[in-house]
């Protein structure tokens, strides 16, 4: 999804109640405390794996931007669930990776076959991890 959040503008603002739980607090109470949780979510994400170690090791062979797109993308691979997707920057910005590294690190993996781009105009391209392959019937049977 790409939508851009501006940060409200608190100043005339005494009191602000919490949508969600019902709370009330001062402007400056409730940044802190959206930040806090900001930070706890952020603690508790990880990149779901299986990730192949022949896939990543073939990234990490090629550029610095290219490793860090690789476990970008398969972090955001986990949260989209498939394979193909839509490339989301927000994602790459959470792991501190900047648009310049990014397209460089795609334009890698792309040029080594670890990855399928899917350029659409004035668009951010779709993906396709190529070589990581989930075997949803894998399942052990007694």
């Amino acid at each position: 999804m790409n939508t851009t959040h501006e940060k409200p503008n608190h100043d005339d603002v005494t009191h602000i109640v919490d949508g969600r739980t019902g709370s009330v607090f001062t402007p400056r109470e409730y940044e802190q405390r959206q930040r806090e949780r900001q930070e706890v979510r952020m603690r508790w994400r990880f990149i779901k794996g299986p990730i192949p170690v022949p896939w990543i090791a073939k990234a990490f062979s090629l550029t610095p931007s290219a490793e860090k797109c690789a476990v970008a993308l398969c972090y955001q691979r986990g949260l989209c669930r498939k394979h193909e997707f839509k490339i989301e920057p927000a994602r790459f910005r959470e792991l501190g990776i900047d648009d310049t590294a990014r397209h460089r690190g795609l334009r890698a993996l792309d040029q080594a076959s670890l990855i399928r781009l899917q350029k659409q105009t004035s668009k951010t391209p779709a993906v396709e991890l190529t070589g990581i392959i989930e075997n949803h019937n894998n399942k052990k049977t007694k």
